[in-house]
């Protein structure tokens, strides 16, 4: 998962992404799909629970949900909040 509580700091500041306890390593070459996907609301891909195919596109897309947390000051979905504010972009 690429979001803000994966990311750590060292003594410079610089990110490092960390927490790969579920990741799996599967040979993409014979079957390009996981038996099953793991990820956050709004840090995980659109594509990802219907195809189970994780491609590079998917780690973009959940770079760029937390760049928008960084900038907004919030979760691009956050589920306690009431309906209305609920999804921070309206597609």
């Amino acid at each position: 998962d690429v979001k803000a509580s994966n990311v750590l700091l060292d003594g410079d500041l610089d990110g490092k992404l960390g927490d790969f306890g579920r990741a799996k390593l599967y040979d993409h070459g014979t079957n390009p799909k996981s038996t099953h996907v793991v990820g956050s609301l709004g840090y995980m891909a659109s594509e990802l629970p219907r195809t189970s195919k994780s491609k590079m596109s998917s780690d973009v897309y959940s770079y760029g949900s937390l760049l928008l947390e960084v900038a907004c000051g919030r979760r691009l979905i956050e589920p306690g909040r009431p309906s209305e504010e609920m999804i921070l972009v309206e597609l």
